[in-house]
């Protein structure tokens, strides 16, 4: 589904992508998608592959490289040209060696999160360092068990249950705090979600059904802002510029959201698996339920 003018209010535009798992833009009208195996590029105006050349490769994304719009492969460390596949350039992944890793990726970047014993790193591409690879924050999380929630380019890092270092991909910049980051989290389990936009110091959590903004830069406090979605969130979007946020959940409806205030912008059902289906005001679910029921073209009667 598709809303070219950025708002979900109307009917979509729909198109297959076969079974795309991660969507990029890569121009204004034609993004990348892809999923684990291989990806191609869409023109959104005719919802169709810009030409017949499907690229191989596991967790392709698209990178700024030496001045060029490339594919980043970051498994076997290898840089092609999207349009035909070739590789353009070939390098040691930063993660080679370590027990675990993650990578994140958006608006043409791509950095590392690599865990080698007690040492875990955030790296980026950098064409001029001499491996090819910048460490931009390091934590010693002591051997802790960890948990990390993000979106896809952010993280949030939680040793022992203590938040202690946040991410933006999309920015490049880290923020490391071993004493705890100004943001209170219920415990490690149910997290759902997490955005970072250190451009204007605010991230959002959604644990458990509720999305909550915290300043960043403050030492601590209340929420900036806090919302009840009712449903688990299944995925949490922020543009670059941390203008708005996308939320999709696990009931199939999709919110937009002012990211700085928490104002609902607009909701799209993405489903019409309840359309028709009827419930009564007393089976037992609470206002804020039966309102995404109906949302969903459900029926509530008395």
């Amino acid at each position: 589904m598709h809303w070219p003018g950025g708002l979900p209010v109307g009917p979509p535009l729909r198109f297959g992508l076969d079974d795309a798992l991660i969507l990029h833009e890569w121009t204004e009208s034609v993004w990348w998608t892809s999923d684990f195996e291989a990806g191609r590029l869409v023109d959104t105006r005719a919802g169709r592959p810009t030409s017949s050349t499907v690229l191989d490769g596991s967790m392709l994304l698209p990178v700024r490289w030496r001045g060029r719009r490339l594919l980043l492969e970051p498994t076997e460390g290898s840089f092609r040209d999207p349009r035909t596949g070739q590789e353009i350039e070939r390098w040691t992944p930063p993660a080679d060696g370590a027990r675990h890793w993650v990578l994140l990726g958006g608006n043409f970047r791509a950095s590392v999160i690599a865990v080698n014993g007690d040492r875990m790193s955030y790296l980026v591409p950098d064409s001029d360092a001499a491996d090819g690879w910048r460490t931009v924050a390091v934590l010693d999380h002591g051997g802790d068990r960890f948990s990390q929630v993000g979106s896809g380019d952010s993280a949030l890092i939680v040793p022992g249950g203590r938040p202690v270092m946040a991410i933006d991909a999309i920015a490049q910049q880290a923020l490391v705090r071993p004493e705890g980051l100004p943001l209170r989290i219920d415990g490690d389990t149910g997290l759902e979600g997490f955005v970072f936009r250190a451009g204007i110091g605010l991230a959002v959590l959604a644990q458990l059904g509720r999305i909550t903004a915290w300043s960043m830069t403050a030492e601590a406090g209340d929420p900036v802002w806090e919302r009840t979605i009712g449903w688990p969130v299944n995925g949490i979007w922020a543009d670059p510029a941390g203008e708005r946020l996308a939320i999709v959940t696990t009931m199939g409806e999709l919110w937009l959201l002012d990211f700085r205030t928490g104002e609902v912008l607009a909701r799209a059902p993405l489903t019409e698996r309840l359309r028709g289906t009827r419930f009564s005001r007393d089976c037992g679910f609470d206002d804020e339920t039966l309102a995404t029921v109906v949302r969903l073209g459900g029926i509530v009667v008395d």
